[in-house]
């Protein structure tokens, strides 16, 4: 076998052969394939599209995020703490806060915790303050959440919040 191909005739009709089916090949096979795939990605991106409006019609507030973050200068967490609370429409008399100084960590990299307790809130409004912290400011963590429910009422709760914000 190995005498076969140190053939030059091998390389004459083998070759030439190759070279004649490959334009074939495209024509039947390859383009007609890249041509659905193509309509399937333009499908795809249709919809991709059509979500991404949806979504920025239902919550046009994470651009507005984007942009406060990427102006935004050192971490504070009483800065941030203010201005989430106004957002979701929590008093800054209704909550609490202590931060702790910045350490260093392992690798150089600095920390800095904070508790917060919050008196009396409603779940879906500490839902959403939770969750536009941890999407306004990705290092920062929430490390513990204690919730305890006031007796009596039906959507009353008092929470203590520890976080961990990662520079």
């Amino acid at each position: 076998m190995k005498d076969f191909y140190k053939q030059p005739m091998f390389y004459y009709i083998v070759v030439p052969i190759l070279v004649g089916v490959w334009p074939l090949w495209l024509w039947a096979a390859a383009v007609p394939s890249a041509a659905e795939k193509y309509a399937k990605e333009q499908k795809t991106f249709a919809q991709a599209e059509r979500l991404i409006k949806q979504i920025l019609e239902l919550d046009s507030q994470r651009l507005d995020y984007a942009k406060a973050n990427a102006g935004a200068g050192d971490f504070d967490y009483t800065v941030a703490i203010d201005q989430m609370s106004r957002t979701c429409g929590i008093s800054s008399s209704g909550y609490r806060l202590s931060s702790g100084p910045i350490r260093k960590i392992k690798g150089g990299q600095k920390s800095q915790d904070a508790t917060m307790s919050i008196e009396k809130i409603g779940v879906e409004k500490l839902s959403t303050f939770l969750s536009m912290m941890h999407m306004r400011w990705q290092g920062l963590q929430c490390t513990t959440a204690t919730i305890n429910k006031h007796k009596g009422e039906k959507d009353s709760w008092k929470v203590d919040l520890r976080f961990t914000y990662y520079q």
